[in-house]
């Protein structure tokens, strides 16, 4: 749907997005309604190409099993199958004490329009 309704320009936003979040080093990212995981493997994907980098890590959230199911179903077509998929989330299935954030997308998708906090 999306490419029906951007006339696949949502393709170049993605690759703009992710090359401007540019991750890398072994970051922790959190994909809020990240559903079907299509900025996630981007990013792992970035991170891999460009910095040889196989330690970033992305923790898919999302509400909507379905959306999550979809996003298991992509990462299981990659080398990234053991991604970590988050549906219905307690703030403990996201991050232990040992662990930190260093990134956070989070895209209001129906606008088009996207903010990115790091650390």
């Amino acid at each position: 749907m999306n490419d029906v309704m951007s006339m696949g320009i949502h393709r170049l936003w993605k690759d703009h997005y992710v090359s401007k979040m540019n991750p890398h080093g072994g970051m922790q990212i959190l994909d809020v309604a990240g559903g079907t995981g299509d900025i996630a493997i981007r990013m792992l994907d970035h991170a891999r190409t460009k910095y040889a980098d196989r330690d970033t890590k992305v923790t898919i959230l999302d509400i909507n099993p379905e959306m999550l199911e979809e996003g298991k179903k992509r990462m299981a077509q990659t080398m990234y199958h053991g991604g970590q998929l988050v549906s219905r989330p307690r703030s403990s299935a996201l991050a232990t004490r040992s662990q930190a954030l260093t990134s956070l997308r989070l895209s209001a998708r129906a606008s088009g329009m996207n903010r990115v906090w790091s650390s």
